[in-house]
């Protein structure tokens, strides 16, 4: 009886563990697919051009699946002018810090 238990409790949070990666890839995947469809449009030269950098920094932020939040109003012109759909997701932002809403003196 302590098996069988064991076994569907296992189970039970390998499912819930499992749906959570899941969830997870497909967040991060989107992202990833949503970087490199943008610069497959605009074109790595047109970016590595726009913020004058290699195309070392463009290869990055396809395989990070992420663009630097630096490159977010370029990139987002550069995506108007072309007519391509710019998510914000598709950025690394920086989570707030707890004090960033706190008054100062």
């Amino acid at each position: 009886m302590f098996r069988y238990a064991f076994a569907n409790k296992f189970r039970a949070t390998l499912e819930c563990c499992l749906a959570r990666c899941e969830i997870i890839w497909q967040l991060t995947g989107m992202s990833k697919a949503d970087v490199i469809r943008i610069t497959d449009a605009i074109g790595s030269d047109a970016i590595e051009k726009r913020f004058e950098v290699t195309h070392h920094a463009v290869r990055a932020a396809r395989t990070a699946g992420k663009f630097p939040a630096a490159w977010y109003i370029g990139i987002r012109e550069m995506c108007e002018a072309g007519g391509v759909s710019c998510p914000e997701a598709a950025f690394k932002w920086r989570a707030p810090t707890a004090s960033a809403g706190a008054e100062r003196d």
